[in-house]
């Protein structure tokens, strides 16, 4: 297996991860908030996502990386993963089929 093999498994079992909790939840009432900048919403649901996407690379991967919600786990520099665990937000707390 090479190493760009190895990185594609990891960053598909953390899709995966992230994915069944946002599928688990969606149609169901999501409290949401507005970020701490006031753009954007994020809900338990995209907390929740990301901490499972967060927990598997950090567990596989040396990576650093940079989530949306958390902001920048570890350096800026080097190889690192980035993390938006539900693009769409507004449209998933509504229950509206249009978010990744």
């Amino acid at each position: 297996m090479t190493k760009y093999s190895e990185e594609l498994q990891i960053a598909i079992e953390a899709a995966r991860a992230g994915a069944k909790i946002v599928s688990d939840n969606y149609g169901k009432f999501q409290v949401s908030n507005t970020k701490e900048n006031a753009k954007g919403l994020v809900t338990q649901t995209d907390l929740e996502a990301e901490k499972a996407i967060i927990q598997i690379l950090q567990t596989k991967s040396k990576y650093n990386i940079l989530s949306e919600e958390s902001g920048s786990l570890g350096q800026t520099t080097g190889p690192i993963w980035v993390v938006d665990p539900l693009d769409g937000t507004s449209n998933f707390a509504r229950s509206l089929p249009f978010f990744a």
